[in-house]
């Protein structure tokens, strides 16, 4: 934690996924932390020495001939062959001499050395955690960090032991003759020989240590998640709060036990008026479910028959023993407008679950609709309590740009996502119904810095596992698409809406197919009031200034996408801030202009680079803006759209409102 600003700085420029980041910035400050454990043990080390050795020793009767040999360091092997001295002198002795020579010296000496030892293996232990903390993220294997941590860990150790064999009987047993040793064995293994003689429970104490380290810490470590804003798990380290698979089997129940539905959700295809994805988690012993559903109005004259069927993807997703279930994505077409619909989740005949939906109407249909939009979540206190206040506004639909959880991409932080889905949940229960989630990539999400393409697994962050956004387009037997099928781009029909979620180039470029995607999809449908959603903003609500800062390269690509097919409103996220701009048409020409709202702070801390600003809203674009928690509800209605701004004390603190005659193309 002390190092983690440095460490980061070295690594803020590497093509790196956040976890493998944060893993190689840990990794470096254990190295940083041995470093200044290993410097004051070596001056231990030599101080001790020092005053030992200004202290007479005492020569024994049984050890008196071999004095001036035990005390010279200097010793070569020639040297003590040409003496033939024959060393047959049991350990025994050996140890008593050593333990009558530790009576005359120099207690402090003997407490430097102790001391020196005792950081010997604060350093041992340091460096090796380095495998352990790499093999958590999966650098590389768990077995393969066990066997670099039983490397490092008997190279050290042995060094350590070796110190237990005085520099005296060091010298004695480099004579080749010495009856305990053949003459070709190595001269190390005649020190370790002799430590174990004279301190046999340290040696053995240590030995034991290394193979319980070796064994536990690897395992102990495994499956690492290392989340942002997540104080209900883990331990807090830096910004982030860490866990281990270990850890959370001691302090998390079975997420989704057998025979149970922990998650019930819903997310949108293309026509959300005739179709909707239902999502629902359960546990490992369920590996198929079946819906069966009719329109409630149908259901309670049938006297509680469902007339229709469907099965989906079922998807087993492995994470560990905590965490694993299998997600079932059930896609529901030819349905009804605008209508009420009861469905049931069967395995086996066994009913588990139900839920009610209610889909969209058409275009021509004369009927509100209300959406939430947001930015920067995470699954903390405020946005928390924004999704309890939801619940005075009966939304229809919820729309988050981005930085969803803060699970940084990892898998393994899928608790985060439990969390959150228990919010929804809980709202769905309230609301009688399930309110569908819209959800745009952002960094925080595929675990990548802005504009990054390599380095991550894309279809192996939760938000692309647990939320198919999209059908596979199979006109003949549309689908939820397969995770590697899925697209971090796509499109809904609302009612009298387009939205459109796009990809800010993080695990899609901005420009190329999206872009091409982009300007067919807006074409596609003139008459809809058109509204886009994604991340990093274009118009950030703070350092914009193109004169001084330079331009975003989307200027030039979206920008007059929205700007030709006259898009209502933009929602930007990322800055941590509030915003709202005035109509802006950079490309000149006739037109209302779009509305760029943001910046992303729905439950995360607003940032305060206002203070910092010098040039702030100096272009005059923004018609409000500031650093607070937000919200926005949005009514859409036949002629036109009301923006509401929601602060964290649930008042209502901005409105504005469009005629969507003025934006039909």
């Amino acid at each position: 934690m002390v190092f983690e600003s440095f460490t980061f700085g070295l690594l803020s420029n590497t093509q790196l996924p956040y976890v493998q980041k944060d893993a190689y910035s840990y990794a470096i400050e254990a190295v940083i932390f041995a470093l200044i454990f290993f410097i004051p043990a070596i001056l231990c080390k030599y101080v001790g020495h020092s005053l030992i050795k200004k202290r007479g020793q005492k020569p024994t009767t049984s050890m008196r001939a071999y004095e001036p040999l035990l005390q010279d360091d200097e010793y070569e092997d020639e040297h003590l062959m040409a003496s033939q001295i024959e060393c047959d002198i049991p350990f025994q002795e050996l140890k008593d001499f050593m333990r009558e020579k530790r009576m005359f010296q120099s207690l402090l000496g003997r407490r430097f050395l102790f001391a020196s030892e005792i950081l010997e293996i604060i350093v041992l232990l340091c460096l090796a955690i380095v495998p352990s903390v790499l093999s958590s993220v999966g650098i590389f294997s768990v077995a393969f960090g066990m066997f670099l941590t039983l490397v490092f860990l008997v190279i050290t150790t042995t060094m350590i032991m070796r110190s237990f064999c005085p520099r005296e009987l060091k010298n004695l047993v480099k004579v080749k003759r010495f009856k305990n040793f053949r003459q070709s064995r190595p001269q190390l293994f005649k020190e370790l020989y002799c430590s174990f003689k004279l301190e046999p429970v340290r040696c053995y104490s240590i030995f034991a240590l290394v193979l319980l380290y070796t064994i536990s810490v690897p395992l102990m470590t495994q499956k690492s998640c290392l989340a942002y804003y997540e104080p209900k798990t883990g331990t807090a380290y830096g910004a982030f709060y860490i866990s281990t698979a270990f850890s959370r089997w001691i302090s998390l129940p079975q997420i989704c036990p057998d025979g149970k539905i922990c998650h019930i959700y819903s997310t949108l295809a293309e026509d959300a008026s005739t179709s909707v994805i239902l999502n629902v988690h359960t546990g490992l012993d369920v590996t198929t479910l079946e819906a069966n559903y009719d329109t409630r109005s149908e259901y309670e004259a049938n006297n509680k028959v469902l007339a229709m069927k469907q099965t989906g993807l079922d998807l087993k997703i492995d994470l560990d023993s905590t965490g694993s279930r299998y997600m079932h994505s059930i896609f529901l077409t030819n349905l009804t407008p605008a209508t009420d619909y009861y469905v049931q989740f069967v395995s086996n005949g066994k009913i588990l679950g139900d839920a009610n939906f209610t889909t969209f109407p058409s275009e021509e249909m004369e009927k509100d609709i209300v959406m939430v939009v947001g930015g920067d979540s995470s699954g903390n206190e405020i946005a928390t309590a924004f999704i309890k206040e939801l619940r005075n506004y009966n939304p229809d639909v919820i729309l988050v740009g981005g930085d969803i959880v803060y699970d940084n991409g990892d898998q393994d932080c899928y608790y985060c996502w439990d969390y959150y889905l228990d919010q929804f949940d809980a709202l769905n229960k309230h609301r009688g119904k399930l309110i569908p989630l819209i959800l745009a990539f952002g960094n925080h999400d595929v675990g990548l810095d802005d504009g990054q393409l390599l380095g991550v697994d894309p279809y192996q962050n939760n938000l692309m596992l647990f939320l198919p956004q999209h059908s596979n387009f199979d006109l003949k037997n549309p689908r939820a698409p397969l995770p590697e099928n899925r697209k971090s781009y796509f499109y809904k029909k609302i009612g009298n809406m387009l939205h459109m979620s796009l990809d800010t180039g993080y695990l899609t470029e901005y420009n190329g197919k999206q872009l091409q995607w982009l300007q067919n999809t807006a074409k596609q449908f003139p008459t809809l009031a058109k509204f886009a959603n994604y991340h990093v903003p274009i118009i950030p609500a703070c350092f914009y200034n193109p004169h001084v800062y330079g331009e975003d390269p989307r200027m030039e690509s979206w920008v007059p996408v929205f700007e030709e097919n006259k898009f209502m409103g933009v929602f930007e996220n990322h800055v941590h801030l509030f915003k709202r701009t005035k109509p802006l048409r950079f490309g000149g020409g006739e037109g209302p202009g779009v509305v760029y709202i943001g910046d992303g702070a729905w439950g995360i801390n607003p940032e305060d680079c206002y203070n910092d600003d010098p040039n702030r809203n100096i272009t005059g674009v923004f018609a409000k803006m500031g650093n607070m928690n937000h919200i926005w509800i949005l009514k859409i209605s036949k002629d036109t759209v009301e923006y509401n701004a929601l602060n964290k004390d649930g008042a209502i603190f901005d409105t504005y409102s469009q005629k969507i005659a003025d934006y039909r193309s």
